[in-house]
């Protein structure tokens, strides 16, 4: 976990890389997408004890990913927090932040390059 302040604001932001079953290989875009949202969701949930507010589709680096926003009190005040998936082969791969801004995790989420193959 990556924390710091950012104009007089604390930010949290991490990434977390799960080795997905090889049951899941091969799956249609949509079931995984599935998959990212119930990952995302869950996670969220367990840990931050959160309440989900939207979640979307979309891609990033060509690859199907799930986008979601939540809120959260475990650090005190509500925080507003942001979290992407994606998957590549059967390795699930998620992004987060709390406390941030939107445009924030968007710079951090985008400043990653998957280059396997």
């Amino acid at each position: 976990i990556l924390s710091d302040n950012i104009n007089g604001r604390d930010e949290s932001f991490s990434v977390n890389v799960l080795n997905l079953p090889s049951i899941y290989s091969g799956l249609s875009k949509s079931k995984e997408n599935t998959i990212l949202a119930l990952t995302l969701e869950t996670t969220a949930t367990a840990i931050f004890g959160t309440n989900t507010i939207s979640n979307a589709q979309s891609t990033f680096q060509g690859h199907s990913s799930e986008n979601i926003l939540f809120t959260t009190t475990k650090f005190g005040p509500k925080l507003n927090g942001y979290a992407r998936g994606f998957i590549v082969n059967n390795t699930e791969y998620l992004i987060w932040a709390v406390g941030s801004t939107k445009n924030n995790f968007e710079n951090f989420a985008n400043s990653f390059k998957y280059t396997a193959k």
